[in-house]
């Protein structure tokens, strides 16, 4: 799983991929391969994604149609609006379990939580 092991935690609200984590950028990077799906049970400690060796996904396909990839160039790219409030959102949370988390055109869209209260 990957983890960060930082003393302090990280800015509330990042505007740019450099002050993401190494989790909270790949678990974006995921979202981009995936486009348009859902991630299932992915979980979050202390604000940070635990990224294992497995995620299950469910992809959508609209057939008849070309399904372009837009990734970002390079590895500096200013975060959208909603990737933005999506890593705000884990950073807040100690613990959380989300069960699905729906991905549309590359952007974390819809989540479904089970929280621990």
């Amino acid at each position: 799983m990957i983890r960060v092991a930082t003393q302090s935690k990280p800015n509330a609200s990042p505007c740019s991929s450099e002050e993401l984590t190494e989790a909270e950028r790949r678990l974006l990077e995921i979202c981009q391969e995936i486009q348009f799906g859902r991630l299932i049970d992915l979980h979050v400690e202390q604000g940070q994604p635990l990224l294992g060796s497995r995620l299950t996904v469910e992809r959508d396909h609209k057939y008849g149609s070309s399904e372009q990839v837009t990734r970002p160039s390079g590895d500096h790219y200013m975060l959208k609006a909603q990737q933005r409030d999506f890593i705000e959102r884990l950073r807040a949370t100690e613990d959380l379990q989300i069960m699905r988390l729906q991905i549309q055109h590359g952007l974390p869209f819809r989540g479904t939580t089970i929280e621990t209260i």
